[in-house]
């Protein structure tokens, strides 16, 4: 069952990396990883400011196509940005 959890978490943490790669968040870079105790996949952003963060948070979950948001919500596992 933990392997089973740990590969769904590498598929759709690849499936979510290959998406935002390609978008332009408006940041100087960042990174994708998930928080297993949270069950959160987190953009980390190094962004100017709050507002930023949020602007390229929101920008990201809108270009994040429905069926793969569908999988996140199916394995219980969230979607955040945050400032580094």
């Amino acid at each position: 069952m933990v392997t089973e959890t740990t590969d769904k978490v590498k598929e759709l943490h690849q499936r979510l990396s290959d998406c935002l790669m390609g978008i332009k968040l408006g940041d100087a870079g960042h990174i994708l990883y998930f928080d297993s105790e949270q069950r959160v996949f987190i953009l980390a952003m190094h962004t100017t400011g709050p507002d930023k963060t949020q602007e390229a948070s929101s920008l990201a979950w809108a270009s994040i196509p429905d069926e793969l948001k569908a999988e996140l919500q199916a394995a219980t596992i969230g979607f955040a940005g945050k400032q580094i």
